[in-house]
């Protein structure tokens, strides 16, 4: 039972982690967007 809730806890941090990147990495391509239209 506990192992499977830290596998699934796991599996959540790994999401928030991976949604977290992708939102970083996507403003990132938006300010150096702005940054050539400058």
């Amino acid at each position: 039972m506990i192992v499977l809730k830290m596998k699934k806890i796991r599996k959540i941090i790994k999401e928030k982690i991976n949604d977290c990147s992708t939102h970083l990495s996507l403003s990132t391509q938006k300010l150096l967007f702005h940054v050539k239209l400058i």
